[in-house]
């Protein structure tokens, strides 16, 4: 009898130990889940093909301008409703920064106006034209990414149920680069 509860035992705890590990390998930031968008190709300057590089933008975040240009049309119109604003809004929600909308964008040095939105009326994190500069190589891929500051506490992954109420204090923006060999 005794040999059959810890046999129990130690399979719950087995289980629960599993659970934990697959939720933590789920949550990675560094692997979202699924590409949301696919915005297609913002190329002003009609550049070959092989000086572009790919950028990778985490549910919430919102580009508005490229190196001063707005970019309310085109690739980036659907990306907006990612971000929040607009029909598609859900997904940045719900699954906030397990989906990504990529791009691909000229490379060289750029500037991002940058802005974030995740929420609804009770709770929800903001910030407003924030200016994020990178040098982009061309071939290589890249994420604009998040981190929502909460005192003490940073958040790098979020979803409208992790966000905690009223107390986000800053969110700051990063672009990093992205090993697409060994993701």
């Amino acid at each position: 009898m005794r040999m059959k509860s810890i046999f129990k035992a130690g399979t719950v705890i087995m289980m629960i130990t599993g659970l934990l590990l697959v939720g933590c390998v789920s949550l990675d930031p560094a692997n979202p889940k699924k590409v949301d968008r696919n915005l297609g190709v913002y190329n002003p300057d009609n550049l070959p093909a092989n000086q572009l590089c790919t950028l990778e933008i985490v549910g919430g975040i919102h580009v508005r301008q490229f190196n001063g240009v707005t970019v309310g049309e085109g690739p980036f119109l659907g990306e907006t409703a990612l971000a929040g604003w607009g029909v598609g809004g859900y997904n940045a929600n719900m699954k906030g920064s397990t989906v990504v909308a990529v791009i691909q964008i000229p490379a060289g040095s750029h500037t991002l106006l940058t802005s974030f939105y995740i929420g609804n009326a009770q709770q929800h994190a903001i910030a407003r034209d924030v200016p994020v500069s990178h040098n982009f190589v061309a071939g290589h891929t890249y994420r604009l990414n998040a981190t929502l500051n909460a005192g003490a506490a940073s958040i790098e992954m979020w979803n409208l149920n992790s966000i905690p109420y009223r107390a986000v204090s800053s969110i700051s923006f990063k672009i990093e680069e992205r090993d697409v060999t060994n993701p």
